[in-house]
C-alpha cells in the first residue's frame, strides 16, 4: 500500500502537532512481515517507491492499529535506537495517509 507517513516521536518523545505537520513527509510502500505460519504481525516498514529493499525510515516492530481518522491511521510500535551509549527500544508511532494515484 503506497502512503505517505509522518513521525509522531523522536527518540521516544511526542512531538507537538506543529512539529509534526511541518516535519517531513517520507512516502513509501508499506510492508508488513509476519514469522512463517503466524497471524502475528512482527515488523512493520516503509520501503522506497520503486518496493524494493531500500527502508525510509527505521523499521516499527511489534507494530499495533493505534487508531483512524479521517483518510489516516496511526500505528504504533517499538523503534530500534542507535545513540552514542548503545542501542535502545522506544515507541514510535507513524501518522499513515493512503496515497491514491
Amino acid at each position: 500500500m503506497l502512503v505517505d507517513v509522518r513521525l509522531l516521536r523522536f527518540q521516544g518523545r511526542r512531538l507537538s502537532w506543529s512539529e509534526i505537520d511541518h516535519g517531513k513527509v517520507f512516502r513509501g510502500h508499506l510492508r508488513t512481515v509476519s514469522p512463517v505460519s503466524s497471524h502475528h504481525i512482527a515488523t512493520a516498514e516503509l520501503l522506497g517507491l520503486d518496493g524494493k529493499a531500500q527502508h525510509l525510515i527505521p523499521d516499527l516492530h511489534e507494530p499495533e492499529f493505534a487508531g483512524v481518522g479521517d483518510s489516516v491511521f496511526h500505528l504504533r510500535g517499538i523503534e530500534r535506537l542507535k545513540l552514542a551509549t548503545g542501542v535502545h527500544a522506544v515507541i514510535q508511532e507513524w501518522r499513515c495517509t493512503p496515497v491514491f494515484i
